[in-house]
């Protein structure tokens, strides 16, 4: 399942590109890059990779979390759709399944 929702994430994110903040990243990342030395520099690009894969898997949590939201309460609304079309409710059990 893992799976098709990484694909369906990301099918719908798309890193923004060519922002102020892309701007502001890369010229600060020139900046590090003319006053480091080369060991120093080095363990700010190890650091700046960790910090980017966490923010990553935080963004894919919050979309499956997100995704498995929109499940339950599709199929929790689905169970009710029969009392808004012929006064009976009757749900269908096994619908708060997520």
């Amino acid at each position: 399942m893992d799976d098709a929702l990484e694909k369906l994430y990301q099918q719908f994110y798309s890193i923004p590109r060519h922002t102020a903040r892309a701007k502001r990243i890369e010229d600060n990342y020139q900046a590090l890059k003319d006053h480091l030395n080369k060991e120093d520099f080095v363990t700010v690009l190890h650091l700046t990779d960790e910090t980017n894969l966490q923010l990553r898997e935080v963004s894919f949590d919050s979309f499956i979390r997100g995704f498995q939201l929109g499940w339950t309460l599709f199929h929790q609304m689905s169970g009710y759709q029969g009392l808004f079309q012929d006064g009976e409710g009757s749900r269908e059990s096994g619908s708060d399944t997520y």
